[in-house]
């Protein structure tokens, strides 16, 4: 049996129909494609940014703890030198010399009074 002219016509434009479709089918596929590659660069991107943040976070870390130590390390030799001040102000101050002082302070408020009550006298 042989084709028609209609029906060859039929069959050239179902053909040239699936072609287009075809075609709109490859251009879709390269859209999605370059869509694709360009998700991958940004999750490269977000990739070394959340690196670079955990690298910071990191380093801000061993900051904080270098801080820490050097906080304690200093208030420690404080507390040295505290109790060494003391230790040598307390050493200074021997029973003797705690005697002469309160000796003095009251030889002093004697010595006021006596002023004092002698202007009073003479008045």
């Amino acid at each position: 049996m042989t084709e028609s002219p209609g029906d060859a016509y039929n069959r050239g434009v179902d053909a040239g129909v699936i072609d287009t479709r075809l075609a709109g089918h490859d251009s879709h596929f390269q859209m999605i494609n370059g869509s694709l590659e360009r998700m991958n660069e940004h999750l490269q991107s977000i990739d070394l940014s959340l690196q670079r943040l955990a690298d910071q976070a990191a380093a801000s870390n061993a900051t904080a703890l270098a801080t820490a130590k050097a906080l304690k390390e200093a208030d420690e030799i404080r507390d040295r030198a505290e109790r060494a001040r003391r230790d040598v102000s307390e050493q200074r101050w021997t029973p003797v010399a705690r005697f002469s002082v309160l000796l003095g302070a009251l030889v002093a408020v004697a010595s006021l009074a006596v002023a004092i009550y002698a202007t009073q006298k003479g008045a």
